[in-house]
C-alpha cells in the first residue's frame, strides 16, 4: 500500500476543561455508572490557553447503542465555586451501554472529552425511571459508508495504528465535518466540501478508544464507536508534521475553521432538539437502539415530560442566528440523587469489541476485554482509489 505524506490535522485547542465532580477517579479508561444515576459535571477555564468560552454550554454524548450523538444543553451552568460551573446530568442509558461525553461552548469551542463509562443496573432500584434524551428523526440521521483496510468498519472494532479510515456520506449536503473524539483529549476535525470520502489516518496511541462522528451543513448527524486502536508495525503517522493518507478523496481544512464550523453545527443541533422537546407531552417510552441489535433486549422505561423519541426537525441554516449564543434553554437534571456506586464483588463484566453489550456472571468485579478479529486484508474490499482532490487553503 502506497501513502502520500500530507499535513497533520491538529486537535482543536480547548478554551476550558470539564470533569466528573461526583465520581471518584478510578484511573481506568472504562468505569461504571448505574442506570438513572445523576452525575455532576464541573467545568472552568482551569489553565486552558484557547479562546475564552461563551455560554450557553452543550454536552455531546456518544453511545455504543446509537448511530448518532445526543446533545444536552447545559445552559449557563450553576456556580460550583472557584470560578467553575456545574451541571447535573442523569444518565438514562440501558445497562451494557457505553457512553462518552464531550463538551462545547456556544461558539463550538471544545472543553475536551471525558473517559468512557459503562452502564450497569441500578443497585438500589430494580426498575429505575428517569428523563429520556431527545433523539433525532430518522431523516435527520446521516447514512454513512465506513471502510477500513480490513473491510467494512464495525461498530466497536479495532483499527490498527496508522491505518486509514474512509468515511463516505451517502446523503446530506456538504460541507461535512468529521470529528474524532478520544477520551481525555481534545477532538480532531476534518472538513470536506464534497460528497467524496473523508479519510483519516489513525494517529492515536495504541489501545486508545475513540468515537467518530459526522455532521452535515443542515445538521444531519452520525456517529460510530467506541472503536479502539490496534497494534501496528508502522508508527510513522505519529511523526511531527506528517500524516499518512491513501486512496480516497479527502479535504482537510484544519482545526481552525473546521473546528468552529463543526462546533456551531453541534450548537444548532442542540437548539433544534430543544424546540422539538418543548412541543411534546408527558409520555412513557423506551430507549430503543437503532443499530446495535445486541443491546436491543436491554430497554428501560423512561418517564418523560419533555424527552421524545424520533422527533421532527426544522432546517438548521438559520437556527443559531435566530436563537443567539447566550440563551439558556434546558433545565437542570439535578432532581435525581446519586445512588450508591459500590459494585458487588460477585460481578464480572465481559465486553467483546464487536459484541455490543456486557454479560455478567458470578466472579469478580472486573472488566474483561475481548478484541475482535477482522478478516485478512486481502479478503476485504479495497478502499476507494480515486485521485485525491487538492486540499483547500484556509
Amino acid at each position: 500500500m502506497k501513502f502520500a505524506v500530507g499535513e497533520v490535522v491538529p486537535f482543536i485547542e480547548p478554551g476550558f476543561f470539564f470533569s466528573y465532580g461526583s465520581i471518584p477517579v478510578t484511573g481506568e479508561t472504562y468505569s461504571f455508572i448505574q442506570q438513572c444515576e445523576t452525575v455532576r459535571l464541573i467545568w472552568g477555564r482551569q489553565g486552558a490557553i484557547g479562546q475564552n468560552p461563551v455560554a450557553p454550554y452543550f454536552f455531546q454524548v456518544f453511545t455504543s447503542s446509537f448511530v448518532f450523538p445526543f446533545v444536552v444543553d447545559a445552559g449557563e451552568g450553576g456556580d460550583a465555586g472557584n470560578g467553575n460551573l456545574f451541571f447535573d446530568f442523569t444518565v438514562p442509558f440501558a445497562p451494557g451501554t457505553q457512553y462518552q461525553i464531550c463538551m462545547y461552548d456556544s461558539n463550538g469551542l471544545p472543553g475536551g472529552c471525558q473517559v468512557i463509562f459503562t452502564m450497569i443496573q441500578n443497585l438500589t432500584d430494580a426498575n429505575p425511571t428517569c428523563k429520556n434524551m431527545t433523539m433525532p428523526a430518522v431523516d435527520r440521521v446521516l447514512d454513512v459508508q465506513g471502510i477500513v483496510d480490513g473491510g467494512p468498519m464495525s461498530q466497536s472494532g479495532f483499527i490498527n495504528q496508522c491505518d486509514d479510515v474512509s468515511i463516505k456520506p451517502l446523503n446530506g449536503t456538504p460541507p461535512f465535518t468529521l470529528t474524532v473524539s478520544p477520551p481525555n483529549h481534545p477532538p480532531y476535525n476534518i472538513t470536506s466540501h464534497t460528497m467524496a470520502p473523508i479519510v483519516w489516518t489513525v494517529s492515536l496511541s495504541r489501545a486508545m478508544p475513540f468515537f467518530l462522528s459526522l455532521v452535515s451543513s443542515e445538521g444531519m448527524v452520525w456517529s460510530n464507536g467506541p472503536m479502539g486502536v490496534g497494534r501496528s508495525d508502522d508508527d510513522s503517522c505519529l511523526a511531527p508534521d506528517s500524516m499518512l493518507k491513501s486512496k480516497a478523496h479527502a479535504v482537510a481544512a484544519g482545526a481552525g475553521v473546521g473546528g468552529t464550523f463543526g462546533g456551531l453545527l453541534i450548537v444548532g443541533v442542540a437548539l433544534v432538539f430543544q424546540r422539538c422537546r418543548a412541543r411534546r407531552v408527558k409520555e412513557k417510552t423506551p430507549i430503543i437502539p437503532w443499530y446495535n441489535g445486541l443491546v436491543s433486549g436491554l430497554h428501560s422505561s423512561i418517564d418523560t415530560d419533555q424527552g421524545i423519541v424520533n422527533s421532527g426537525h426544522e432546517g438548521l441554516a438559520d437556527t443559531y442566528a435566530k436563537n443567539g449564543p447566550n440563551r439558556s434553554l434546558m433545565p437542570s437534571l439535578s432532581s435525581f440523587q446519586s445512588t450508591n456506586r459500590i459494585l458487588r464483588a460477585s460481578e464480572v463484566y465481559i465486553r467483546h469489541q464487536d459484541g455490543g453489550r456486557l454479560a455478567s456472571s458470578r466472579a469478580s468485579a472486573e472488566l474483561v476485554e475481548l478484541p475482535p478479529m477482522y478478516a485478512a486484508r486481502e479478503e476485504g474490499p479495497e478502499m476507494l482509489a480515486e485521485k485525491p482532490e487538492p486540499r483547500l487553503q484556509v
